[in-house]
């Protein structure tokens, strides 16, 4: 304790001895130096507290600068500029939303008023690029599922060519200049059908005349599935694009008996009991107006696969036979001012003479000459052309025209050149030969060297 207090007394006795320091400044200088060193001093850590709030603001403010656009109502006025960037947000918008998979069921599109977040790594783009090619992949996997098969392509075949009246609409002009036009639907030739393809005619109707009007297409296939294109066309084309009505020969399946093809069955899907007679005819002669086209010989009938099919006063039918019975054929005028060929018996002109006697080959020619009494139905021989005789020759028949006819230069030669090959091959001829006679020049509108009959008549063609 005495010690400490010595130690303490020689302490003080210590510091009374050091000289007196002074500070020769004044109080206000001291203070001013005193605030500027406190003012030039910065603490360190001050900037790592403001600069993360500093960067979030900014990306806040970006941010809403991509927001705002959207926000702003369609009605209010905006600047060019505007408008575009609007534009482009609600494209690259709706792109985004119909990239996005449907079927995933992880993530959910945000509601219309709140942006999608972008993504926040380039892992998280390529994620959403991948889904987005994958959703691309499997909608145009689901658009050729639903496509229909292209085989038959009769779902929509291509409308034939017509004028430009026939397009509006317009009425055409009267008289001859009706029939006179580039609307005719010429017949199939033998040399137009390839190995790949196989012709097939079809029924259609005049549901107002009563006609039967036969209508050809070319399609690519085998002749093995001629009755499945028969099938096809049958249900699915309607007609009006040729101003006709659909085929009485639908609701029915239709397949080959044996490997020659020339007997189809035709295998009924509902009872045909209920058919009047006249129903009745008008099935029965559709089929014979488009088979014998197809080289059908024969029809079996069958009712889900059971033998035997009532047709109303018919009765039950097991089979029936395709007749080679029509003489002749005329040039008919759809509602659509279209040109076609129609047979006498599909048209319910006779065919026999009053004996009942089935018109010969000249007799048949003579027929065609003389316009029916429907208005529908004119001569496919225009006034002045002429029938002098006919002489068969083995398979080429020789049609000989007086020597006064002539064809008028605005007439389609092929009406009538073609109805004459028809009538010729309903006859068993293979070839036609066309001359004047007592002259030893040819006229201009006759072929030169014998035409070959044609496959089938009022060829509709695809584009």
């Amino acid at each position: 304790m005495k010690q400490r207090q010595h130690d303490q007394k020689s302490i003080e006795d210590k510091l009374r001895q050091m000289p007196e320091i002074r500070d020769s400044r004044s109080r206000q200088e001291i203070y001013y130096n005193v605030m500027a060193k406190t003012k030039a001093k910065k603490p360190r850590n001050k900037s790592k507290k403001w600069m993360v709030p500093g960067i979030t603001t900014v990306f806040a403010i970006l941010l809403l600068a991509l927001i705002i656009p959207n926000m702003i109502p369609q009605s209010q006025p905006m600047s060019s500029d505007t408008e575009q960037s609007g534009e482009r947000t609600a494209s690259e918008t709706e792109e985004t939303q119909e990239e996005a998979p449907e079927e995933s069921g992880e993530e959910e599109s945000p509601p219309p008023d709140e942006p999608a977040s972008e993504p926040d790594s380039p892992a998280a783009e390529e994620n959403s690029e991948n889904s987005s090619n994958e959703a691309a992949e499997e909608e145009r996997t689901a658009e050729v599922e639903q496509e229909p098969l292209e085989t038959p392509q009769v779902d929509e075949p291509a409308r034939p060519e017509t004028s430009e009246a026939a397009e509006s609409g317009e009425e055409t002009p009267p008289a001859e200049e009706e029939w006179i036009t580039d609307d005719y639907l010429r017949a199939l030739s033998v040399n137009e059908i390839a190995e790949d393809t196989v012709p097939v005619t079809i029924p259609l109707q005049d549901a107002e005349n009563g006609f039967t009007i036969p209508v050809t297409f070319l399609i690519e296939g085998s002749i093995e599935s001629a009755p499945s294109f028969f099938e096809a066309l049958n249900r699915n084309y309607p007609g009006d694009e040729i101003g006709l009505s659909g085929s009485l020969v639908q609701n029915i399946k239709w397949s080959s008996t044996d490997e020659a093809s020339d007997s189809w069955r035709a295998d009924f899907e509902e009872s045909q009991q209920s058919l009047s007679s006249a129903q009745g005819e008008g099935f029965l002669n559709s089929l014979e107006e488009s088979l014998r086209y197809t080289g059908v010989s024969e029809v079996l009938f069958t009712e889900n696969e059971e033998p035997g099919v009532e047709f109303g006063n018919y009765g039950l039918l097991e089979n029936y036979l395709v007749e080679g019975d029509n003489r002749g054929y005329f040039a008919y005028s759809s509602s659509r001012d279209v040109t076609l060929l129609v047979s006498a018996k599909g048209a319910g002109q006779p065919t026999a003479d009053d004996q009942g006697e089935l018109l010969s080959f000249e007799e048949t020619l003579q027929q065609m000459e003389t316009d029916p009494d429907n208005e529908a139905l004119e001569s496919p021989m225009p006034e002045g052309l002429d029938v002098a005789g006919v002489q068969g020759e083995g398979t080429n028949a020789v049609v000989t025209f007086t020597e006064s006819s002539e064809l008028p230069e605005s007439w389609n030669s092929n009406i009538f050149t073609d109805a004459v090959l028809f009538a010729a091959s309903d006859f068993g001829y293979e070839t036609v030969t066309f001359n004047k006679e007592d002259t030893e020049s040819s006229a201009e509108w006759l072929p030169e060297e014998s035409l070959e009959v044609p496959e089938a008549p009022n060829l509709v063609t695809f584009e």
